[in-house]
């Protein structure tokens, strides 16, 4: 097996980076959904055009978002998962100095 070295900070930000960015990705389809609810109550969006913006709000830029939101999730967890592994050999490597 090779052996590998990661320094831990830069992987330690960027899983809180993508983490953040998911949660910000949250808060973005939440106002989205906000505006669309807002046109709908108040007719803001009328007609043929108003109708397809409405449209691709909900079906087409609301599910991207959502879809990019669930990656920034999956890559922090990749990214935690090579942190607990990169911790995993660090302890198996100093019991072996103890012994």
């Amino acid at each position: 097996m090779t052996d590998f070295r990661i320094e831990i900070e830069p992987v330690e930000q960027m899983r809180d980076l993508f983490t953040a960015g998911a949660d910000q990705l949250e808060d973005t389809l939440s106002e989205l959904r906000n505006i669309v609810n807002m046109a709908s109550e108040g007719q803001a969006f009328v007609g043929d055009g108003g109708n397809a913006f409405v449209d691709a709000l909900l079906n087409v830029l609301c599910p991207r978002v959502s879809t990019m939101t669930e990656k920034f999730r999956e890559v922090a967890s990749d990214l935690q998962g090579v942190l607990d592994i990169a911790s995993n050999k660090d302890m198996n490597a100093a019991t072996r100095f103890r012994d």
